[in-house]
Formats: C-alpha cells, sequence, structure tokens
C-alpha cells in the first residue's frame, strides 16, 4: 500500500513537472520572453511612424530652399520693344529683347498675348542672340491672341550671356482707323539655363503697339465661321 501511495506521488510530481511553464536558461519564463519583444517591436514601429511624420515637413523645407535658391539665381529679363513700321513692306513689327545679367541661358520660351482684333498676320523670327538658334516650338494662334515660341542654342553650342535681340514679332494692323494696344507677357514664359531645373526669368516688361491713323490700304480681319 505504500509502495503504491509513493508511485502516485512520483507520477504527480513528474506531471508537474512535464506541464509546468517552460523557461529560457536564464530562469525567464518563455512568455515574458515573447511578451518583451511584442513590446519592443510596437515600440519600433512607433518610433518609426513619427520619424515619417516629422520627415515630410522637413522635405517640404528641402524643397522651398532648393526653390528659394533656383529664384536668387534668376537674373534674366526679356522686354518688347514699342512697336516699329517697316516702310518697305507697309507692316509693323516689336523686337523682344533679352538681358541675361549674372545667367548663362541656353533657351527661352516665350509665352505672349495679343489684342486679335487688333493685329493679324503675325509671324515670330529668330534675331542674332543664338548665333545658331534652334525654334522648338513655334505656333500662333491667332483667334484667342496667342504666341507660344520657344527657342535654344543647337546642340554642342555654349550658353549665352550677355544683351541682344531675341526674336521679331511682324503683324498688320487691321483697319486704317490707328490702334493702340499691348503685347503682354504671360506666366508660363521661362528661360533655361546650363545648370539649373527652375527658369531664370527674373522680370518682363510687355511692348505698346500704337499705331497712327492711315489711308494706305489695310488688311481687313476674316469672319470666323460659325460653328454648326
Amino acid at each position: 500500500m505504500d509502495n503504491n501511495l509513493t508511485d502516485m506521488d512520483n507520477q504527480n510530481q513528474n506531471f508537474q513537472q512535464n506541464t509546468a511553464e517552460p523557461k529560457v536558461s536564464a530562469g525567464v519564463p518563455l512568455k515574458t520572453v515573447v511578451l518583451i519583444v511584442i513590446l519592443a517591436l510596437v515600440a519600433i514601429s512607433l518610433v518609426y511612424v513619427a520619424f515619417l511624420s516629422k520627415d515630410a515637413p522637413l522635405k517640404q523645407i528641402v524643397q522651398e530652399t532648393q526653390q528659394q535658391q533656383e529664384e536668387s539665381l534668376a537674373d534674366t529679363s526679356l522686354s518688347i520693344d514699342e512697336s516699329v513700321k517697316d516702310e518697305q513692306n507697309n507692316e509693323y513689327y516689336s523686337i523682344v529683347n533679352i538681358d541675361t545679367g549674372k545667367n548663362s541661358v541656353v533657351g527661352v520660351q516665350l509665352e505672349l498675348y495679343y489684342d486679335p482684333s487688333l493685329i493679324t498676320n503675325v509671324t515670330v523670327t529668330p534675331l542674332d542672340f543664338f548665333p545658331q538658334a534652334v525654334e522648338v516650338l513655334k505656333k500662333v494662334d491667332q483667334p484667342n491672341g496667342r504666341i507660344s515660341y520657344a527657342i535654344t542654342v543647337s546642340p554642342g553650342e555654349a550658353a549665352v550671356i550677355g544683351k541682344g535681340q531675341l526674336v521679331k514679332i511682324n503683324y498688320t494692323p487691321i483697319g486704317n482707323e490707328g490702334i493702340s494696344g499691348v503685347i503682354n507677357f504671360l506666366p508660363k514664359t521661362e528661360v533655361s539655363g546650363e545648370s539649373t531645373s527652375g527658369s531664370l526669368l527674373k522680370s518682363t516688361s510687355d511692348g505698346e503697339i500704337n499705331i497712327e491713323a492711315s489711308t494706305s490700304v489695310t488688311v481687313q480681319s476674316s469672319p470666323t465661321p460659325a460653328v454648326q
């Protein structure tokens, strides 16, 4: 009888030992170790999220700083002379001038507006500022009075610095009663340099069109067909 009781006690002790919570070598329960690992991962995740939230305004600050630096480099001005009459061809024209200041320029994109009820037969031709100019974009939208014109140095040519005449805008007045208008620079006008992605344009000056009344024959505007 006593032997049976002793055997039962030994079996109970073995069962308790087998079902006891496993421990790591240092004597710390495995559940505690797992909990510590989970808490550590949560803490790392929170730190990462906080870093990302702080990183967003930092990127914005960097972008704004780069933009300010590019704007501080802009030193080029564009201007349009008052209209001049070409007596030989009985036409008028305006010259677009450029002054690069301290900038080295490789290209210019002009976005201009004029009153289409005042002038017609508008054309744009390059002058000698870029010695071997390449016309990248050349579009005259007569119904809307819009000029889109881009010009660059030829491939392999060096950037240009200084003052000069960029392009010539020819046009014919509508009617013979005399006109007064303006050729305006639009916001998308840009000046490109060698080492910056931003525009180097610092300022613009619009050009006046002043044409006196004349008895000579001038071109009349053609009516725009109605859209059916």
